[in-house]
């Protein structure tokens, strides 16, 4: 099992900024991979199961997943599974330049609710039923149908289909995520703190990082940060630490002609013998063999 790291958009052209096609025989089991645009995944039929990070979430008919971009995932799905999947980058969400998609903690939801979507998946299972099943569906095919055919303010009328999507999605969870909101998840306090380890561990890969010396950066004690990130993320400082230099040590290798051992030193660790075995216990394959896969 191995991290692939799928370019906007794919084949499309660099102008491309969205993007809808239906999978009506996909391949059943897509390996953990990563990709820097948005995605969503509207299946109409089939199941199995989409790991998202740490979870794993049954896929069903009317089964919806917002990802937003870097987010680790991979499906296992069963014969007869079907599928839409929209893509598309930040600008074609006409968002303000400012606005950090990646930072969950620092957002501002009541001003972008349907960013909550893409946001708040970690914590949610999103699934259409009823009419707004049908509904979805036929948005779909009125954006597939627009984008073969372009007409006259055809972005515009894509936008609008993309955004009663995102709209109807809400609507359909809207008590649900004002429950989250509601339930202080996101203090401001909490949401600074965060903020704040994420940098201080992204700065610090290259050394030995510990809850201890994370908490006084923050000014909070170890068990309280400890807590509110668990509560925030879903995931262990430990875990989020990991996570970091599985990133980083991932995008060196694909990315730079270091060697090995001093992108071992750059992410940690000391000892490359050891970083092979755990990156290989994480991703199933060693650091070389990584490269090597996508050099092919």
């Amino acid at each position: 099992m191995y991290t692939t790291l799928y370019p906007l958009l794919g084949k499309n052209s660099p102008e491309s900024h969205f993007d809808i096609r239906f999978e009506a025989q996909p391949q059943l089991d897509i390996p953990i991979h990563i990709h820097d645009f948005f995605e969503i995944l509207f299946f109409t039929a089939g199941a199995g199961t989409h790991h998202i990070g740490r979870r794993s979430l049954a896929v069903g008919p009317g089964s919806l997943f917002f990802l937003r971009p870097y987010t680790l995932h991979r499906l296992q799905l069963q014969p007869g599974s079907r599928f839409f999947v929209l893509t598309f980058d930040q600008p074609y969400l006409q968002l303000p330049n400012h606005i950090d998609v990646m930072d969950s903690t620092g957002f501002d939801f009541r001003r972008y609710p349907m960013m909550a979507l893409f946001l708040l998946q970690r914590y949610l299972e999103y699934r259409l039923d009823g009419a707004a099943l049908p509904l979805a569906r036929d948005l779909c095919e009125l954006l597939r149908k627009e984008q073969a055919q372009p007409g006259l303010c055809s972005q515009e009328m894509m936008r609008s289909y993309l955004a009663i999507f995102l709209v109807g999605a809400y609507r359909r969870h809207e008590q649900t995520i004002e429950n989250i909101l509601n339930s202080g998840v996101c203090t401001v306090q909490g949401r600074e703190a965060i903020t704040r380890t994420f940098q201080w561990i992204q700065s610090g890969l290259g050394g030995k990082l510990t809850l201890e010396d994370a908490a006084r950066q923050v000014f909070l004690s170890p068990t309280y940060l400890a807590r509110i990130l668990k509560r925030e993320t879903g995931k262990t400082f430990l875990e989020l630490v990991s996570e970091k230099r599985l990133e980083k040590s991932s995008e060196m290798l694909l990315y730079t002609a270091l060697s090995v051992h001093e992108i071992a030193r750059a992410v940690g660790f000391e000892d490359a013998g050891y970083f092979a075995k755990w990156f290989r216990r994480e991703l199933g394959v060693t650091p070389s063999g990584y490269r090597s896969q996508k050099q092919d």
